[in-house]
């Protein structure tokens, strides 16, 4: 997995306009593992 910083600088962009290009073409940001998130959840 690619840092976010990292991945701006090979596109070339800011972070933030990096991010609102992922936003734009609707790409996920966080990774998140479903599993885990179930279990987080019934912690309560």
């Amino acid at each position: 997995m690619l840092p976010q910083e990292k991945a701006a600088l090979i596109a070339r962009l800011d972070r933030t306009d990096f991010l609102l290009v992922l936003s734009r073409e609707q790409i996920d940001v966080f990774h998140v593992d479903i599993k885990d998130l179930e279990r987080e959840l019934s912690r309560g």
